[in-house]
């Protein structure tokens, strides 16, 4: 049994767990992690169910604030994971190769057919010929990405 080691919180004033519940939004603003909403919202619901019914044990409010805890966090990822955030937008800041589908760049490097190397500002990039074969210096315009390589086109 849990025994009364939440006794200290019976007969406490339900705007201590509104306290909790701004302290923890509050962080959660500054911090912008969505992880610290939830239990901001379980705390929030617990002062509200403690305005209701004012004789809640101690131990009745940690076990509903855990378990509203939990739920609204599980809903809350399921939500988010669901529906995203609505407003953001793929910068391609991990994805350098993405970012470039569209510039320019010079041949440096023929080794056949249809692959050889680019040079795209100061870094060389492995790239395949889509048509043609390219001469040295020649400029070719980034197409398309294919794991590190870089598929191109003659201009």
């Amino acid at each position: 049994m849990i025994g009364d080691w939440f006794s200290f919180l019976d007969g406490i004033s339900p705007f201590y767990w509104l306290g909790l519940a701004l302290l923890l939004g509050t962080v959660e603003m500054i911090a912008t992690m969505f992880v610290l909403i939830w239990p901001a919202l379980g705390a929030l619901v617990v002062a509200g169910m403690l305005a209701a019914n004012p004789s809640m044990s101690g131990n009745g409010q940690i076990i509903w604030f855990t378990v509203l805890t939990i739920l609204f966090t599980f809903v809350g990822r399921w939500l988010i994971r669901t529906y995203g955030d609505g407003g953001a937008v793929e910068t391609g800041l991990n994805r350098r190769d993405a970012a470039l589908v569209g510039r320019t760049a010079k041949v440096i490097d023929v080794h056949g057919a249809n692959e050889g190397a680019i040079q795209v500002g100061d870094t060389r990039w492995k790239a395949v010929w889509l048509k043609g074969v390219p001469e040295l210096e020649t400029t070719v315009r980034i197409t398309g990405v294919d794991g590190a390589q870089l598929q191109v086109e003659i201009l």
